[in-house]
């Protein structure tokens, strides 16, 4: 039976490992093995961030795509949020976003309350789409 370095040369394993070490999805440790790094929305989307920023047109379909479902998010959680969800949107809503030229404090009270819309929708799905383009959204901006 061929050694492991053998077989992973073999099957292109190495390279594949190569490449999700660049992305950051695994660390490769030389004695120890192979384990994946933390799978945030943020770490995941940098590739993808990087090939949006490479075009234009990428930025307008991201925009397009948010609108799109967000609207669909917003009328789901019309109809399922709680009290309790729709109190904490309307909070969010109240909350003061930071002063004008703060572009940070507006950035993250933004993205909160797109977070809350998309949980009161209680589809974890379409939650995780909704964070991942804000996350993409975020760095376009």
């Amino acid at each position: 039976m061929p050694t492991e370095r053998q077989l992973a040369a073999n099957l292109g394993l190495r390279e594949a490992l190569r490449a999700l070490e660049i992305l950051g999805l695994i660390q490769v440790r030389q004695g120890s093995g192979v384990f994946v790094s933390s799978l945030s929305a943020e770490q995941l989307l940098t590739p993808l961030r990087f090939f949006i920023s490479l075009d234009a047109g990428n930025i307008e379909a991201l925009f397009e795509a948010r609108i799109n479902l967000e609207a669909t998010v917003a009328g789901l959680a019309a109809e399922r949020a709680s009290e309790e969800e729709l109190a904490q949107i309307r909070a969010a809503l109240k909350s003061p976003s930071g002063r004008i030229g703060e572009i940070e404090p507006f950035l993250e009270a933004d993205v909160y309350f797109h977070q809350l819309i998309a949980k009161a929708a209680h589809n974890a799905i379409l939650e995780r789409i909704v964070s991942s383009l804000s996350v993409l959204g975020r760095a376009s901006r």
